[in-house]
């Protein structure tokens, strides 16, 4: 069989935990799948440090998909063209869209968003699965655009291996590379509205003036622009925020590791898997109590409600102060990150292609492929 998919991955100039689990998961597919043969198409040039076996196929076109008319143009003309060529048995998706032009069995990665653009239910019907990653997606998939709940599974993201509880030594050592060898929160999220940093500083000043410690708030510095910036050159506490540059996924995974705790306030396209990156670094995580994080996390999260500053603050002094939280947190958090792997989760995307392969009849009865 020869699969086609489409990796131009929604929200890869953002964090990109998303971006990254999917190419763990494609190259272990390439790897557990030698008969058959993967065909990965982009607008962008192939990262050449991420390999894959011999069995892949990596094509690069132009122009960039970056806005609706080009997008159009390469969902209506170039990917037909490329699994025509390529004699495609299946052709997988990112970003709730699909080809209208193809006869092509097609599986729609359906990634998580605040909101589903109108015409997402037409791709939705066209195509002939849907993946998502939570059953919250699903549902909300169901209701806004009326797809059959058989046409729709969930697999679940997962954190990669890289991401594992740090020694006291490597905590030291990432302690003093970044924060001054003092203790950290960790905000590990993206900053979607100036008001967003506000409230964030604001959580960080209640538990500053109450606990009186020498914690300090690392912040990423790809998060800021010159308005955030800005704002905190007039921060009280400006000099315990630290910007750090955190390079690669190794970096990140040291310093989550190496936190007091992560922040998660704000959700994006990525906090699914940021979630499940924290808990298997065994650190206790704050967040957003959004359905799909509870859905994943449970009671393993001290959920906060992100537009009330003071309430921020103070789950931040619970962990800090109640020691027994924070061990009951942690447990909880081991186990459900158990729960989740790339091999289970590859392995439930492969059932989905393998269902999209054999789907023949479209919705009108009639012999499709």
């Amino acid at each position: 069989m020869i699969v086609a998919v489409n990796t131009n991955i929604p929200g890869e100039d953002l964090p990109g935990r998303m971006k990254k689990f999917f190419e763990d998961v494609y190259k272990f597919l390439a790897n557990q799948q030698p008969g058959h043969r993967f065909v990965f198409i982009s607008d962008n040039r192939h990262d050449k440090s991420f390999t894959f076996p011999s069995n892949t196929i990596h094509l690069t076109g132009k122009p960039r998909a970056n806005n609706f008319i080009l997008r159009k143009y390469w969902f209506d003309r170039k990917i037909p063209s490329i699994l025509k060529k390529y004699k495609a048995d299946v052709f997988v998706s990112h970003g709730n869209i699909c080809s209208m032009n193809t006869e092509v069995p097609q599986c729609i990665i359906a990634h998580q968003t605040e909101g589903i653009k109108k015409n997402a239910a037409n791709f939705f019907t066209r195509s002939e699965m849907i993946v998502t990653g939570t059953e919250f997606y699903k549902k909300t998939i169901i209701e806004k655009c009326r797809i059959a709940s058989e046409k729709i599974q969930v697999v679940y993201p997962a954190a990669a291996e890289i991401f594992k509880s740090a020694g006291i030594d490597q905590k030291e050592k990432t302690r003093e590379k970044y924060s001054d060898g003092k203790e950290y929160f960790y905000y590990a999220g993206t900053i979607q509205h100036e008001i967003n940093f506000i409230n964030l500083l604001k959580a960080f000043s209640h538990f500053k003036k109450r606990q009186q410690s020498n914690m300090k708030l690392l912040l990423p510095q790809k998060l800021m622009n010159a308005l955030l910036i800005k704002s905190l050159s007039t921060y009280r506490y400006r000099n315990d925020v630290l910007l750090i540059d955190v390079i690669n996924e190794n970096a990140r995974a040291d310093v989550t590791a190496s936190a007091y705790a992560v922040l998660y306030f704000f959700p994006d396209s990525d906090f699914t898997v940021s979630s499940l990156e924290v808990l298997q670094c065994g650190v206790p995580l704050i967040s957003v109590a959004h359905p799909s994080i509870e859905e994943l996390t449970g009671d393993a999260v001290l959920y906060a409600d992100v537009n009330d500053p003071k309430e921020l603050g103070e789950k931040m002094i619970r962990l800090y102060t109640d020691e027994d939280l924070s061990s009951k947190l942690l447990e909880k958090g081991k186990q459900i990150a158990l729960q989740f792997s790339l091999q289970r989760s590859a392995e439930l995307l492969w059932k989905c292609i393998l269902r999209t392969s054999i789907m023949k009849h479209g919705k009108d009865g009639k012999t499709a492929r």
